[in-house]
């Protein structure tokens, strides 16, 4: 075994794997993927510090990605998906080793616990779904910490499906601007969207955004520390 192997059996990592929702329905399959593609090319270039390798289609509308540690997890996967437009997806994250070595340019052909987790999180996603409501999960993290790391997930994916176009459009700027906290300034947002602080206030009320950034932050920060105690254990 050689010197990057045996590091990617000792580092923790992250994994995911997604596909588009209902992808064989949609009359222009070439247009999504070609879409897909832009997608996680954006995610690839803005997030390229936190990826161990980069994300890629795999297999017709899936992908995968392998993320370090410290990656801001679920600030990805809402942009991934911001940058698709109206097209849901479902994500299952895993979390664990490597046993194969990275390649940093793409994730295809790596293999390990991280991925079979990630792979074991999206298809307990397809089988218990809350009434399609739920749309990400994540396994491989300890009995304390994943089943409440879920419950969470199924909240904010609960929120956000509840959304307009016109709060989903408002979500996907904020990410645009790089908010992902509840607390940034509103005044200087409105304007970057041409609207008045009034009109975003109503937005961030009605719509619930506010709250589902501030759990999808304490969730980003619970993740990682999980993995910086599961890595010294």
């Amino acid at each position: 075994m050689n010197a990057r192997a045996k590091q990617a059996e000792r580092t923790l990592y992250v994994g995911v794997i997604g596909d588009l929702i209902a992808s064989r329905k949609l009359a222009q399959r070439a247009a999504a993927q070609a879409a897909l593609q832009a997608a996680l090319d954006a995610v690839n270039a803005r997030f390229a510090n936190h990826l161990a390798a980069r994300f890629v289609i795999t297999l017709g509308d899936e992908f995968q990605g392998l993320l370090k540690p410290s990656a801001p997890v679920f600030e990805i996967l809402d942009v991934l998906e911001a940058r698709l437009g109206g097209q849901p997806c479902r994500f299952g994250v895993g979390v664990g080793a490597m046993a194969t070595p990275i390649n940093p340019d793409m994730s295809i052909g790596a293999d390990g616990p991280a991925f079979w987790h990630a792979r074991d999180a999206i298809t307990s996603v397809h089988e218990q779904h809350d009434y399609q409501q739920t749309r990400t999960r994540i396994r491989g993290l300890n009995a304390h910490d994943e089943p409440i790391i879920n419950n969470l997930l199924a909240l904010s994916d609960y929120i956000k499906r509840g959304w307009t176009d016109l709060q989903r459009e408002t979500f996907a700027h904020l990410l645009h601007l790089r908010i992902y906290t509840d607390n940034f300034d509103q005044q200087s947002a409105a304007e970057d969207m041409g609207i008045t602080a009034v009109a975003l206030y109503r937005r961030l009320k009605i719509s619930g955004i506010k709250v589902y950034l501030r759990s999808r932050a304490d969730l980003n920060t619970w993740l990682i520390d999980a993995l910086k105690a599961e890595a010294g254990a």
